[in-house]
Order: structure tokens, then C-alpha cells, then sequence
């Protein structure tokens, strides 16, 4: 390890930045794997390092250049921000319409589920209140159905009694 990139400045500012790109990181992940995003070997006189994703262990750039480049961390992490922009597109033009509308209503719940995070508690609470969200939606939406088809009924009659 011949040069190590230190940071410049405030400690604390570079705390807060280091923060902010690691949780950046852990959600561009994802979409990187998603991308079928590659994994690197890094070899050198003291180690060999397998399936090493350079988008999660971003920090490999500023403690090893040499092994792991800044340009090759921003470069995948360039790839998994262009496969969620893409995927967030191609969601928004399926869930148009009254099927998207269906689809979206019935992931309801597991939305809810993962939004509250790994508390079971808590997830049991969501499904629960999505599960009712549904029923309640389902409810009014069959009674709206009968009201409809019972008017169409009585217009059908009215028009040609």
C-alpha cells in the first residue's frame, strides 16, 4: 500500500460525509447486484480478496487506490444509479392505468412491511393495517360495483320497458 487518500479538513464535516456515502452505498447495492454488476478479485503481496463488490466496499478506494480505483467505485455506482432510474420508469409505466392501480393495491401490505423495517412488532402492527386497508377498500369498492351495475339495471329497464 503505497499512498492512502487522509482526509482534508474538518474532521467532523468528513465524519458527516462518510456517513452520508455509506448509506448512499448500501442502497446503490442493490441495484448495482440488480445490473448483474461484476465483483472484483484484488491480489497483492500480502492478501487475495474474492467476490470484492465495489460499490459496498467503496471504501477500499480511499484506503488502497492502487487495488481498488476511485474511478472504478464511481463507475459501477454511475451503473447502479442508471438501472434504478430505469427500473423507477419502467414502475411508473406499469402502474398506470387500472391494472397498475390493482397491482399497487394489492403490494399494499408488503410496502407497509418493509417500510417499518426488521421489528417484529412493528411489522405485525403494518400487516395488520394493511391487511384491514384492504378489506375496507374491498368493501366500499363491491358495494360502489353493486351500486353501478344495480343503476346500469334499472337504466337498461328504464329505457326499454
Amino acid at each position: 500500500m503505497d499512498h492512502q487518500y487522509i482526509p482534508k479538513g474538518d474532521r467532523k464535516e468528513w465524519s458527516r460525509l462518510r456517513s452520508e456515502v455509506a448509506i448512499a452505498a448500501g442502497v446503490a447495492t442493490h441495484a448495482y447486484l440488480r445490473a448483474g454488476g461484476g465483483t472484483y478479485t484484488l491480489k497483492n503481496a500480502a492478501y487475495i480478496m474474492n467476490n470484492v463488490n465495489p460499490v459496498s466496499n467503496w471504501e477500499m478506494a480511499l484506503k488502497d487506490p492502487e487495488q481498488m480505483p476511485p474511478e472504478t467505485v464511481i463507475g459501477s455506482i454511475e451503473t447502479a444509479l442508471g438501472v434504478a432510474s430505469t427500473e423507477k420508469d419502467l414502475a411508473k409505466s406499469r402502474e398506470r392505468g387500472l391494472i397498475g392501480l390493482i397491482a399497487a393495491f394489492l403490494r399494499w401490505p408488503q410496502d407497509l412491511r418493509e417500510a417499518v423495517g426488521p421489528n417484529r412488532g412493528q411489522r405485525r402492527a403494518a400487516s395488520a393495517i394493511g391487511v384491514f386497508g384492504q378489506i375496507a377498500v374491498a368493501t366500499i369498492g363491491g358495494a360502489l360495483a353493486v351500486g353501478v351495475a344495480a343503476g346500469a339495471v334499472a337504466l337498461w329497464q328504464l329505457v326499454f320497458k
